[in-house]
């Protein structure tokens, strides 16, 4: 597979983004790899939050999520699958730090992947709109 790789030099300094850079490689499926960037912070043996983007956007975007995220006091929804590796108990960070999320139920979702979204598009549409008439958000 053919990929480009912005240099390691245009990612030094950045403003607003102390993170230092972590990789690993995964397998193109073409005998090559590809070097997958993510940010590994916070304490050891402290909950881990997964947030996920993808092209064209980064981690860049994400540095100062967090801080609106505890601050954030409106409805908010978590809804995960059931049978999703990565998310598996993850709601309770968000249910914790967001005070929004306090007092809302957590939604598991049967039958979906990772990308719920995609694997059971119609299940979670039907979760958020009964989340907007439950909470009027």
């Amino acid at each position: 597979m053919k990929a480009l790789r912005t240099p390691d030099e245009r990612f030094r300094d950045l403003p607003g983004y102390p993170f230092a850079p972590n990789y690993f490689d995964v397998q193109d499926g073409d005998g090559g790899s590809l070097r997958v960037h993510y940010l590994d912070e916070g304490s050891l043996g402290s909950d881990t939050v997964l947030l996920m983007h993808g092209e064209p956007s980064w981690s860049y975007l994400y540095r100062k999520a967090w801080e609106v995220l505890k601050a954030f006091d409106k409805p908010f929804l978590t809804a995960f699958s059931d049978s999703d590796p990565i998310t598996r108990g993850g709601e309770n960070v968000f249910q914790n730090l967001i005070p929004g999320a306090h007092g809302q139920s957590h939604v598991v979702i049967k039958g979906g992947g990772h990308f719920i979204q995609e694997d059971c598009g119609e299940e979670l549409a039907q979760v958020v709109v009964e989340f907007i008439r439950r909470t009027g958000s």
